[in-house]
């Protein structure tokens, strides 16, 4: 779709922060969305996270030029919302599969619904990670962040030694709890397509 100069202003709007392009853009866009939400098993503070989430995803989209519209922004905002509020029920049961993400995809891009499921994957490792020791967030934190053992063991006060020991330790911890989360489990068999 060949972007209208007062689409192109509401986008640029959009990653510069503007307040009264994102306010607008709230009066149109979130009504459809809280209604689809409501109608649909939600509640009011659920309509407001999946419109928020959905506003991330696209916000990170467009900021990192990763995204090629074929609608009307608030059209694509719409549909990502739906796709994130079905997975959602889903996940907890409520319903069963149903041809409405289907007939949604073909606004969105392809990679959308991926970025959907890697955004609720970081937030169940988030969530497990905050439930780690200190000494295990610590550890965990330095090797994510690409340093070496060497300089881990320097920071922390231990051997190089028990530095391997226990991010290991701490890294399965992690890794147990976050497959035992209800959560990860069914974003597995939705993956998987079971």
């Amino acid at each position: 779709m060949k972007k209208n100069n007062k689409e192109e202003q509401l986008i640029q709007g959009i990653l510069d922060g503007d307040s009264l392009i994102l306010k607008e853009f709230y009066k149109k866009t979130y009504p459809g969305v809280r209604n689809y939400v409501l109608k649909n098993s939600g509640k009011e503070e659920d309509a407001e996270d999946v419109f928020q989430d959905a506003l991330v995803l696209v916000y990170q989209k467009l900021k990192a030029k990763n995204l090629q519209l074929n609608c009307e922004l608030s059209t694509y905002v719409h549909a990502v919302s739906k796709n994130i509020w079905l997975s959602k029920l889903r996940r907890v049961k409520k319903v069963t599969y149903d041809g409405d993400l289907i007939d949604d995809t073909e606004i969105l891009d392809k990679n959308v619904i991926e970025e959907i499921e890697k955004s609720e994957r970081i937030n169940i490792f988030r969530k497990h990670f905050l439930k780690l020791n200190d000494k295990c967030r610590e550890v965990l934190g330095l090797f994510f962040d690409g340093n070496s053992m060497k300089v881990i063991a320097e920071k922390m006060g231990f051997t190089v030694s028990y530095t391997r020991k226990k991010k290991f330790e701490c890294k399965k911890e992690l890794l147990d709890m976050i497959e035992k989360d209800p959560m990860y489990q069914e974003l597995n068999m939705v993956s998987k397509g079971e």
